[in-house]
């Protein structure tokens, strides 16, 4: 059974209107935003607790053998604060330090490469685990400074991968007959995304 066009075409711009207006709206940016946020910290605290337990049962396990703990107890820390600090260095330098500094820059509209990508969003979660898992007073424990960084990267990784989505949207309906009003859709969702513009 066919439906009228004008009724199709009605009922399509109601679609697109409800989808662009929820969309639009700032509510599930913020609440995507902050699951995220929470997941991630989770996830950092957990780890670096796992670690340091595992500090502490290679000291205990070491009992009655005082240099092997002393060693112990300097390197594990040692090891895994370099490791933090090679691995930000070398596959994101823009996630070493607390990242406010940056943020002002940022603010004030100087535009900084790769500072807001997921390269270094993974850089700077990556090191702060391995820091705090360290039990050095790095990160959560002295300031958040660095959740700050994190915080912000996150909705333009959100902005980017939406825009590559939409992007693919775009090529899979562009070889396909097209229907009516879908590519408007899409198109209006990616100006509803305006939220959340890159900043690089």
């Amino acid at each position: 059974m066919m439906f009228p066009r004008s009724l199709r075409s009605n009922c399509l711009a109601r679609v697109r209107r409800y989808i662009v207006t929820k969309m639009g709206e700032d509510w599930i940016f913020l609440v995507l935003l902050g699951l995220t946020m929470a997941l991630v910290s989770w996830s950092m605290d957990y780890a670096s607790a796992k670690s340091l337990q595992a500090y502490k049962w290679m000291h205990g396990e070491l009992k009655g053998n005082v240099p092997l703990q002393y060693l112990a107890w300097v390197t594990y820390p040692m090891i895994l604060v370099m490791f933090a600090s090679l691995f930000c260095h070398l596959v994101s330098p823009q996630a070493i330090g607390s990242g406010i500094p940056e943020l002002k820059t940022i603010l004030r509209g100087v535009v900084l490469k790769e500072y807001l990508t997921l390269k270094a969003f993974v850089a700077k979660v990556i090191g702060l685990t391995a820091g705090l898992g360290s039990g050095m007073p790095v990160g959560k424990e002295v300031n958040k400074h660095s959740f700050v960084h994190l915080l912000s990267a996150l909705p333009c990784i959100y902005y980017h991968s939406l825009i590559l989505i939409i992007n693919h949207l775009l090529s899979c309906f562009s070889s396909f007959p097209p229907l009516p009003g879908l590519k408007q859709i899409i198109q209006d969702l990616s100006k509803g995304v305006h939220l959340f513009s890159p900043l690089q």
